[in-house]
């Protein structure tokens, strides 16, 4: 039996390893007898094809980002909104608690099984324009952004133009000058050498870059309990090892990219940060009701018990 898994970014990503160590966990608890096929960088289904893809039954497998899944639930746009989790642990504890366990059943209906959250890591800017430092420092630039509806309007906020690119063709896109900038986690940009084709990062950790674990519903249905229970222990297994792992990627690239890198970096203090949350709040509350009221109670709650806890990268 094949699970063709297909995903957009490399391997060398938190998603890439995630990946293949759950292929070799599927191999090993169900001896051999199912195969897991990985199909990293894009190379069959990228992210505007690769949900229908999956609903469609023509791939098993797939792990698109929070902004790609929200484009069949609006209610997955929880992640994307602006300064929403003050840290990775503020995040877990979402995945782990009712806002998770809503989101993985929404999607029920859509003929997918959510199986899982894996870690990616908080969205930074880059840019050829010049150091961002305030919210304004956006306008006139041009971004490419994820499909997401609360990723663009916080860009139009500050009349910053939006494009939505497929990941691998963001670095040809910034080489020749479509868009001037993006924003994307550590390993991303570090993965697909952004850092050759930016001058400027700022570490604003404004929003989170997640990952859902996905399965066509009628395949996962159709599984025998015995290799359903064992791609679930396979699946479990992975995300606990790949949510650490995420943060170990993105520390180590991270490391290599201040020392490789002839980006100029900046960091927002505390008071910087603060104004970013107050100009990004209408988009909050834009986007509450579309989230669903108790998802965003949820998120008030976490936002309060983490509030003194910060990224694990700054």
């Amino acid at each position: 039996m094949v699970i063709k898994f297909s995903y957009s970014v490399a391997e060398n990503t938190p998603k890439g390893q995630a990946a293949l160590k759950f292929a070799e966990l599927v191999e090993q608890k169900t001896k051999q007898s199912v195969k897991v096929e990985l199909f990293p960088n894009g190379i069959l289904y990228n992210e505007t094809d690769e949900v229908q893809a999956l609903q469609n039954g023509n791939v098993q497998m797939i792990a698109p980002s929070f902004s790609n899944i929200s484009e069949v639930d609006p209610s997955w746009m929880i992640f994307d909104l602006p300064f929403a989790f003050p840290s990775d642990d503020a995040v877990n504890d979402a995945f782990r608690g009712d806002i998770g366990k809503r989101l993985l059943a929404s999607l029920a209906s859509k003929q997918i099984v959510g199986l899982a959250f894996w870690n990616g890591g908080f969205r930074q800017i880059t840019s050829n324009k010049g150091p961002i430092v305030h919210p304004s420092d956006l306008r006139g630039q041009k971004f490419r952004i994820q499909p997401s509806k609360v990723i663009e309007d916080q860009y139009r906020l500050f009349e910053a133009k939006t494009f939505s690119i497929p990941f691998n063709q963001i670095y040809r896109s910034l080489e020749n000058g479509t868009v001037d900038g993006e924003e994307n986690s550590i390993s991303n940009i570090y993965s697909k050498k952004m850092f050759q084709v930016q001058k400027y990062l700022t570490m604003t950790n404004h929003s989170y870059l997640g990952y859902g674990v996905l399965i066509n519903k009628t395949f996962w249905d159709k599984l025998p309990p015995r290799i359903r229970q064992s791609v679930k222990e396979a699946v479990d297994e992975t995300t606990e090892w790949a949510n650490r792992n995420a943060v170990l990627v993105n520390r180590s690239q991270w490391q290599d990219m201040q020392a490789n890198s002839q980006m100029q970096i900046y960091r927002l203090s505390k008071a910087e940060r603060e104004e970013w949350r107050r100009a990004f709040e209408p988009v909050i509350n834009q986007y509450g009701n579309v989230i669903g009221v108790d998802s965003m109670r949820d998120l008030e709650q976490i936002r309060l018990k983490y509030a003194d806890t910060v990224p694990a990268i700054q």
